[in-house]
């Protein structure tokens, strides 16, 4: 029997979203699932994706909210302090506002994964990206112009 890991799979994109990014992530669960993963999907509340995964049977967590971070984080921690998560892997780079200081917060050690999908023309150097990035254990890029805005 495969060796089973904890993994939580983010993307809080909002509504009406359902595009490349949310057809991956749910894809991405559909894939981990198939190889005996023990997973959760962490997105946001109406989203469209939490629609879709909860239809297939999937394990949502709806906490992810863009009017309410704080609320968001707290509610994070909570579940990471009582569950044994290996892995995080987001694919909506904006969840890290949310992930990173849940992380910090319940002390936790989980790995941390980003698949970039998206361009993005915000440059990332200041003090709070530093912050959030520096905490990412690997980013994934979906093509090389993605890897070169990344770079």
């Amino acid at each position: 029997m495969p060796h089973t890991k904890d993994v939580l799979v983010a993307c809080g994109t909002y509504p009406p979203a359902w595009g490349g990014l949310e057809i991956m992530a749910l894809e991405h669960i559909k894939q981990l699932k198939n190889q005996n993963f023990n997973l959760s999907l962490l997105t946001s509340s109406n989203s469209e994706l939490k629609k879709k995964a909860s239809e297939e049977n999937f394990n949502v967590l709806p906490i992810l909210s863009k009017k309410n971070k704080i609320k968001s984080i707290n509610k994070l921690r909570k579940f990471l302090k009582k569950t044994n998560i290996k892995i995080i892997h987001t694919h909506y780079s904006h969840d890290l506002w949310i992930i990173v200081p849940a992380l910090l917060l319940a002390g936790s050690k989980t790995k941390l994964y980003l698949t970039k999908h998206m361009a993005s023309g915000i440059p990332k150097k200041d003090i709070f990206h530093k912050f959030l990035y520096n905490r990412v254990n690997r980013i994934f890029a979906v093509s090389n112009f993605i890897k070169q805005n990344i770079l």
